[in-house]
């Protein structure tokens, strides 16, 4: 046909699209937020690109045309009326984050970003390269909040077994894992999230982890908060099943071996996914002992390309309870911080977005955090015991059913479109 020369693989099949996308990831080395599905039928590539977090871009012509985006084919990212429209697309790191340009700037091309399916035409959507949360322009978040049947993000501990006794760690009690079956009964129940964090304790500790991350991957933007101690023995694992990977990590040596855990086995593991071609992101806790690293986290998530920085507050919970009062910051203190880490990073020129999250009023309960039991909790909830508040279980109700029953939902949109938190991106 002459258009041979034009590619690098060409490959054909009648039935199983989904497993021949699979094999060419898999042939081309990539993961799938390095590649964009083209397709015309919504049922089929824009499907599967969507819930493998990959850019989607429907070819809105012919006689599949009439097919119309659902809950489960989710919205693609763009919307072309002819094939010569794909030359008007940027397609970059930056492609997600491009769309919150007024319509009329791109004339050419109808842009109609990814967004929960619940969120009347109010579009939120995850932002590849930063690992957050984005919206349209103009975005009412008090209708969008009242408006979406889901959470966008949602916590899901898998184990609360860990390999390290962090000075802050809120999660200290034991529970027994879940099994693979109440997890898929938990996915089932989860639809509807965008995203879904395969959390612990030490998620790496799970023997059955890649079948875990492998399940949820179908349907979830799949985060995975960890030490990385394991990561030499799974990262390669790992490949095309999880967005993104989030290290939690204090800076230096000293520092992380005495607040955290084994600085050197964390980094180890850093390097392994780094050179895996997993995304990164780092998350710090911010108190007194820990101040003087956060710089050389800021550094050392540069060296490994990292979207984001994600710093937080401790809370007194679990081995919190044990931090000196001495060691809890101001509010004034943390924006002080914020601004000292911009001021460096553009000094210096670092390139990941910072996330800093502080206990106001506007972040109590932002996050659903579903326990290895099934109960699912709003946090932190300042007053309450635990300092959370229970909502439900999700072994025996839908997200659905517990969102109705969340208080927080504005707190829920606000914090996670980084509304409420300081960013710099």
């Amino acid at each position: 046909t002459g258009i041979e020369p034009y590619f690098r693989l060409i490959r054909f099949s009648q039935k199983d699209k989904d497993h021949l996308y699979e094999s060419v990831l898999s042939e081309l080395a990539l993961n799938p937020f390095e590649v964009a599905i083209v397709d015309d039928r919504v049922i089929r590539g824009i499907r599967w690109g969507n819930k493998r977090g990959a850019t989607t871009v429907w070819l809105k012509k012919g006689k599949f045309s009439h097919e119309e985006p659902s809950e489960d084919t989710g919205i693609p990212t763009y919307t072309i009326q002819n094939i010569e429209e794909l030359c008007t697309i940027s397609f970059s790191k930056q492609l997600l984050k491009e769309v919150e340009e007024p319509m009329s700037d791109r004339p050419l091309i109808s842009i109609q970003p990814r967004t929960s399916m619940g969120a009347k035409h109010e579009a939120i959507f995850f932002n590849n390269h930063h690992h957050s949360f984005q919206s349209i322009q103009g975005l009412d978040i008090e209708k969008a909040a009242e408006g979406i049947t889901s959470p966008i993000s949602v916590i899901l501990q898998i184990t609360r077994k860990c390999n390290f006794d962090c000075s802050f760690c809120s999660e200290i009690f034991q529970m027994p894992d879940p099994s693979l079956d109440e997890l898929a009964l938990m996915k089932k129940n989860l639809q509807g999230v965008q995203r879904v964090f395969l959390s612990g304790g030490e998620p790496l500790l799970r023997k059955d982890l890649i079948e875990i991350a492998e399940m949820y991957s179908s349907d979830f933007i799949v985060g995975l908060p960890t030490n990385a101690t394991a990561g030499k023995a799974l990262a390669q694992k790992l490949v095309g099943k999880i967005a993104f990977v989030n290290i939690g990590l204090e800076g230096p040596r000293a520092i992380t071996n005495k607040e955290r855990g084994d600085y050197n086995m964390i980094i180890k593991g850093v390097r392994a996914f780094y050179e895996a071609g997993l995304p990164l992101s780092f998350s710090g806790v911010m108190y007194r002992s820990t101040l003087d690293g956060l710089p050389f986290l800021y550094q050392i998530a540069d060296i490994y390309e990292a979207g984001k920085i994600k710093l937080i507050m401790p809370i007194k919970k679990g081995n919190g309870l044990f931090l000196k009062e001495q060691e809890f910051l101001e509010q004034e203190e943390y924006e002080n911080l914020f601004h000292s880490l911009t001021d460096m990073r553009q000094q210096f020129g670092w390139t990941p977005s910072v996330r800093m999250t502080t206990w106001t009023p506007q972040n109590e309960g932002y996050s659903i955090l579903t326990y290895p039991n099934g109960e699912t909790y709003a946090w932190p909830v300042y007053d309450a015991e635990d300092k959370v508040m229970f909502l439900g279980n999700l072994k025996e109700e839908t997200i659905q059913e517990i969102w109705k029953k969340y208080p927080f939902k504005k707190n829920h949109l606000t914090k996670y479109l980084g509304k409420s938190i300081m960013v710099a991106e």
